[in-house]
């Protein structure tokens, strides 16, 4: 039983399916169900029910998943502390942009020269679409509500009414944005999704 093997099963229990985990792994599904018998001989256990060409992870399978997933966690936390000691910290960063975009160059460059090793990940997002469920950094208008997640203010803007010179709001340095709920705005149309 090595690393890879047990990445191999993960794969497989993940989609079931000798043919799209060998598709996924790129690698001969003879080899992979080699591998998936091997470690089932190993367990003297089997970790899934076969129906013809159909496999199901089974009760076995599914706690010896688990302590994969947990184990090959645990390996690429420590992969990953170790880099960061010795200061080669790599790997990908995805960025979901929603808004702010004119700071993205000046932030990612000034990452990058100091973790040139980290890639970015980046996707224009549009508001009038959910947020994707997995990413590292969303840059965004207002915060979001995703469990786990923090936000920080990068940027603050003022915000500017533009009445004619008669309107009764004119002569005002300062307005509560509820003193204007009952004007008409002019404002940009409701635009199409961002393409990813």
């Amino acid at each position: 039983m090595d690393l890879l093997h047990l990445k191999y099963f993960q794969t497989v229990a993940q989609y079931e399916s000798m043919t799209r985990a060998s598709e996924k792994l790129h690698v001969a599904q003879p080899a992979i169900s080699k591998i998936i018998s091997g470690l089932e001989r190993e367990l003297n256990v089997s970790l899934f029910d076969r129906t013809g060409k159909f496999i199901r992870l089974n009760e076995y399978g599914r706690v010896f998943l688990d302590k994969v997933d947990q184990s090959l966690s645990i390996l690429e936390d420590v992969r990953q502390e170790l880099n960061d000691m010795t200061g080669n910290i790599s790997g990908m960063v995805d960025i979901i942009a929603v808004c702010a975009m004119s700071l993205l160059p000046d932030l990612l460059g000034k990452f990058r020269q100091q973790y040139p090793n980290i890639r970015f990940h980046l996707a224009q997002h549009s508001v009038n679409t959910p947020l994707p469920t997995t990413f590292n950094v969303c840059i965004t208008t207002s915060p979001q509500r995703v469990p786990n997640c923090e936000s920080i203010p990068l940027m603050t803007e003022e915000i500017y009414l533009a009445v004619p010179s008669n309107h009764r709001l004119a002569n005002r340095k300062s307005i509560r944005l509820i003193e204007a709920a009952d004007e008409e705005f002019i404002v940009l149309g409701q635009g199409r999704a961002c393409a990813r």
